[in-house]
């Protein structure tokens, strides 16, 4: 019942469905991707290193309009912000299509990552995985949306995002895509998330949740 009012579950055919399941169908209906509580990272920048002041990339004049509309998406759902002023770091962007005709941007982090250091967190490989496998009966798979989005960034580090565009420039209130920080961090808190949550491992936003055999022993 709890699935059917939030629109997540629906029965019959579907033909006979008058709406569909997570549809939205006006743009002013986005909102802001929720946040997880108590995280807020700083990205570690090493100071030694001159920040890169790079030129916009113009993207293809018959892309324009969807790149502003692309942007005016992440500043409703709280990703982006507008950058007002002078920013030392500044990376252009890559208008990339999609194969449903659809765009994404990403930003050209290279030069900013040099910059960047890494977070020292071990990621998992399959054979770490393989002790609470062994005695797995049933799985289930879960994948976080808009993961690395539901992770604020630190005011104070936000001037490494920075970004160009024939529109302005902004940068991230969110942790990114293409930030060489953004795997391992991401990874370290759901593996803090999850520490007390029995029977589930995760790989970065993949997530399993194990049924165990009656009395199996790690």
């Amino acid at each position: 019942m709890t699935a059917k009012v939030l629109g997540v579950f629906s029965l019959g055919l579907p033909s006979t469905q008058q709406c569909g399941i997570n549809l939205i169908r006006d743009k002013q209906m986005i909102t802001p991707i929720p946040k997880i509580k108590g995280v807020k990272l700083k990205i570690p920048i090493d100071k030694d290193v001159t920040p890169v002041n790079q030129h916009a990339r113009r993207a293809p004049i018959a892309l324009l309009d969807r790149v502003e509309e692309k942007l005016d998406e992440l500043l409703k759902a709280d990703i982006i912000e507008h950058v007002n002023g002078h920013s030392a770091w500044v990376s252009p962007i890559v208008v990339i299509c999609k194969d449903n005709g659809e765009i994404r941007l990403c930003v050209d982090m290279r030069q900013a990552n040099k910059a960047v250091k890494r977070e020292n967190h071990l990621m998992p490989t399959f054979e770490d995985f393989l002790p609470q496998l062994r005695h797995a009966k049933v799985f289930t798979h879960l994948d976080v949306k808009n993961a690395f989005h539901q992770i604020e960034l630190d005011p104070a580090c936000r001037h490494i995002t920075a970004f160009i565009t024939h529109g302005g420039m902004f940068c991230y209130k969110r942790l990114m895509f293409g930030l060489s920080y953004a795997p391992e961090m991401f990874q370290k808190v759901m593996e803090q998330m999850l520490s007390q949550c029995t029977n589930t491992i995760n790989y970065i936003d993949d997530i399993v949740v194990l049924l165990r055999q009656k009395n199996a022993r790690i």
